[in-house]
């Protein structure tokens, strides 16, 4: 038999758990230490919120998202001789107006082609394109005109076949007679709008711009909710009206002083 050694005890010493109440007791803070706490805390906060820069899709232009797209293109005609020429812009909006079914390109519509021909113009002198801030502020129930290129990329896609399968149903239902710019075919789609998830944010400007960059971004995955007519849900990201504006456009008929914010900020 072993003998009791320093390694080796004869029994395990034991210790008393502490007495819970007690050590409650002890740390328990008064009430007037928790109104303090409290107040610094709310103090802190109305600092950090006004010492944080908000902005407003309602009253303002991001003009910062779209810095290297406005740089890219003065930079494309820096050379021109008599500078900024938007006489093509403008032919191109009145040529709109003129069909002429024999040079557009059908696909991948083909078969719809003699219902969409014939069908109803989708848009009215009364329609205005939309800003990205104007599709931000969509409020659910509110209708949009969406014309989208086959050039997309929903019509490039892995899931191409279900999109196109979807807009052709949609487009059966409600037939629209496709338009062009600039030699573009457009197929139309009337949505409404079904969620806004960053509306209340974006209206009342609590979104810093750093916020609002992230958002407008593929990872950020910012964007609004709508529904065809064939009650179909698309997911349609804010990051969409910036990198893909030549194959994708979001036309209303609602009124905004958006062009008279942008004169503001251009001068």
């Amino acid at each position: 038999m072993l003998s009791p050694t320093p390694f080796f005890p004869t029994a395990s010493p034991h210790t008393n758990s502490p007495d819970i109440s007690k050590v409650k007791a002890s740390t328990k803070r008064s009430a007037s230490n928790n109104i303090r706490r409290k107040n610094v805390r709310t103090l802190n906060a109305q600092v950090q919120k006004k010492q944080k820069v908000t902005i407003s899709a309602k009253s303002s232009m991001f003009i910062f998202l779209r810095n290297e797209y406005v740089s890219a293109y003065a930079e494309s005609h820096a050379k021109m001789e008599n500078g900024f020429d938007t006489s093509h812009i403008m032919k191109a909006a009145i040529n709109n107006w003129k069909w002429s079914s024999a040079k557009f390109y059908w696909k991948p519509f083909l078969k719809l082609k003699s219902v969409l021909k014939d069908a109803r113009e989708p848009m009215t002198t009364s329609h205005t394109r939309m800003f990205l801030e104007d599709f931000m502020l969509c409020v659910p129930g509110e209708t949009v005109m969406c014309l989208i290129s086959p050039n997309h990329h929903f019509f490039l896609g892995r899931r191409q076949s279900t999109w196109i399968a979807q807009m052709e149903e949609s487009l059966t239902m409600d037939p629209l007679k496709p338009v062009q710019f600039s030699g573009r075919a457009f197929f139309p789609l009337t949505m409404t709008t079904q969620s806004n998830s960053t509306l209340a944010a974006l209206e009342s400007g609590t979104m810093t711009t750093d916020e609002v960059q992230y958002l407008c971004t593929k990872e950020g995955g910012g964007g609004i909710n709508f529904l065809m007519c064939n009650n179909v849900s698309k997911l349609i990201k804010f990051h969409e009206l910036l990198e893909n504006n030549d194959s994708i456009q979001f036309w209303s008929t609602k009124t905004t002083q958006r062009l008279r914010l942008l004169m503001i900020f251009v001068r």
